[in-house]
């Protein structure tokens, strides 16, 4: 990966991973999206895409635009994955829908140029834009801390940079500007992390992967002897904002998240989107059905039920994928060409042994990469709640808990629409951290009932909202809750969670997979694929269909058009100084601004 100078080359550092086995480039491309046809006189070949959550999805939008015959394979019972459920079962009544399952709120950031790119093109009534219409920009970050403290609100207001004009000096002003001021963090503090986020910024590529990748961002931002406010948001939270865990999380996750949202509020990096935006409506009628639509109308097939069981194969090829459909019954499926884009948690599951002994480095990622739980409930109340306009972090829970009131983002009326009408407002909640005993019980969220771990989630959410003296919510307002259903065996000793991300600790870049593998018409796609992100997050997913699809077009001699995959903005300010960084790197230097 040692030929990785800039992000525009991430082509060039997998491809070099790839050589050593043998194996041809993924076929990343930046040309234009328009898609070009297959010759219609030739059968079409058939692409078998194992997995309908984004990454998936995104491979069967990008071939089947390219005339490829495309069949989805899904084990549940709808499309969209992680990001998917359907609504609570029973609650609706007088002719309204049933309560929505959105049991966590989902935030699209402006530098998601692929997926935003995506939902562009998944049409839907009434928007121009299609699908990308129905986001809608949050006005800020609020961080709920206990301590009888008040709240910190963070702006996410865009202020444009021009170009040309950003410094290390302008750099530090505007981190010490949002961490002294928005989040109020003592001038010396700000000013630490201010300089660390600068080292990263100005840090070559190679610095990056070899130093930063091994480095835990506790560590890199210097945590130790540090304010509870500094731990807790700076360390804490923005490494559950990239599915991670400290102390394990690596600095090189991490910061990148950080460098992409100040990048964004300098108006970078975001093709005039927004900083942070949410749906303006359940994820099933404003994202996941109309895609799904969008792909039936382009002749994709749908399997949804069907459960991935192993791959079949012979002569250095998949010769078919082996599936049991709703009624139990496996047969084997045969395709020219597999799209695996299960998470790994499955995905490992069918990767025997003779597909880990064809490609090694699936040995590796099914044996290497880990994955965390991180629960997620819905509550809905009576009213409104006068909580935020944006994403809420209770920095101070013990379960490290984020929400958001999504009646101020929706267009349409939670009473009259879904429910029995007592509703008024859902409040989707995330667990960031299910190993810290809670404030009710005495303990972690892993060894909760589901009845115990919503009254457990409650009562941090009234300790924290309720802390500086405004009753933001209460009993009162509680009508119901419902738990993902994704999770189960609560309360038992094993735990499990059917939507486990992947998490980034110390040295796991190298243990994820490329998208081509050894075998020649394998392909993988899901967000612990190596992608120009490093997060596990919807862009990377995005991005690794995007990949998926011209591997596929390539193996295939197609003359399509290749799917653009947009890389990670480096700001052309800093080029010089990460050319410098890079001969340093190479000569046992630091960066010349760590000190």
């Amino acid at each position: 990966m040692g030929t990785q100078p800039s992000r525009r080359t991430f082509l060039k550092g997998t491809a070099a991973g790839l050589a050593a086995a043998g194996v041809s480039g993924l076929g990343m491309q930046t040309q234009a999206s328009a898609a070009g046809t297959q010759p219609t006189t030739k059968p079409r070949p058939t692409v078998a895409v194992l997995g309908a959550g984004i990454a998936g999805l995104t491979a069967a939008q990008e071939l089947a635009e390219r005339g490829f015959a495309v069949t989805v394979y899904e084990r549940r019972s709808l499309v969209g994955g992680k990001i998917a459920n359907p609504p609570v079962p029973g609650t609706g009544k007088g002719g309204r829908k049933d309560l929505p399952g959105d049991y966590v709120w989902r935030a699209f950031f402006g530098f998601y140029r692929n997926l935003n790119d995506t939902l562009k093109r998944i049409p839907y009534a009434g928007n121009a834009n299609g699908v990308f219409g129905n986001l809608v920009t949050t006005g800020e970050l609020e961080f709920a801390r206990n301590r009888a403290l008040p709240e910190l609100h963070v702006p996410l207001a865009i202020s444009p940079l021009p170009a040309g004009a950003l410094s290390p000096a302008v750099l530090l002003q505007v981190v010490q500007g949002l961490t002294g001021g928005a989040l109020q963090l003592p001038a010396d503090e700000a000013a630490v992390f201010a300089q660390r986020l600068l080292v990263y910024m100005t840090s070559s590529e190679q610095r990056r992967l070899a130093q930063w990748d091994a480095t835990t961002w506790l560590d890199f931002t210097r945590a130790a002897g540090k304010s509870q406010d500094y731990q807790n948001i700076l360390v804490e939270v923005f490494a559950i904002l990239t599915a991670t865990k400290v102390p394990a999380a690596n600095a090189r996750t991490v910061a990148g998240i950080f460098e992409n949202l100040v990048y964004n509020i300098l108006g970078r990096n975001n093709d005039g989107a927004q900083t942070d935006m949410v749906l303006n409506g359940p994820t099933t009628e404003t994202l996941t059905g109309p895609w799904e639509t969008y792909l039936r109308g382009l002749g994709v097939q749908f399997r949804l039920g069907y459960t991935v069981e192993d791959l079949v194969l012979s002569n250095g090829v998949i010769t078919a994928a082996q599936i049991r459909d709703p009624r139990g019954v496996s047969q084997k499926v045969p395709a020219d060409s597999f799209v695996c884009a299960l998470p790994i948690e499955n995905a490992r599951q069918v990767w025997n042994s003779k597909v880990r002994a064809a490609d090694p480095r699936l040995a590796t990622a099914a044996t290497s990469l880990t994955t965390a739980v991180f629960p997620s409930l819905q509550f809905f109340l009576n009213r409104p709640n006068p909580i935020a306009n944006g994403q809420v972090f209770l920095s101070d829970s013990p379960f490290q808990l984020s929400t958001i009131q999504e009646s101020t983002f929706w267009d349409r009326k939670i009473p009259a629409e879904y429910g029995n009408g007592a509703v008024a407002e859902t409040l989707p909640t995330l667990v960031g951290d299910w190993d810290t005993k809670g404030i009710l019980f005495g303990k972690p969220a892993r060894q909760l009932t589901k009845d115990q771990l919503a009254q457990e989630v409650w009562a941090q959410l009234k300790q924290s909202l309720n802390d500086s003296g405004q009753t933001v919510i209460d009993d009162k307002s509680l009508v119901s809750y419902a738990v993902d259903p994704g999770l189960t065996g609560l309360g038992g000793p094993n735990p499990q969670s059917d939507k486990q991300l992947v998490t980034h600790p110390t040295g796991s870049w190298q243990k994820r997979p490329v998208t081509r593998t050894a075998i020649r018409n394998l392909v993988l796609a899901g967000d612990y694929v190596q992608v120009p992100i490093d997060s596990a997050s919807m862009e990377g997913a995005n991005s690794s269909g995007r990949l998926a699809a011209n591997a596929i077009l390539d193996a295939t001699g197609s003359t399509a058009t290749r799917a653009v995959v947009q890389d990670i903005y480096s700001a052309p300010e800093f080029d010089v100084l990460k050319q410098d960084d890079e001969q340093r790197f190479k000569a046992g230097l630091p960066n010349q601004f760590d000190v």
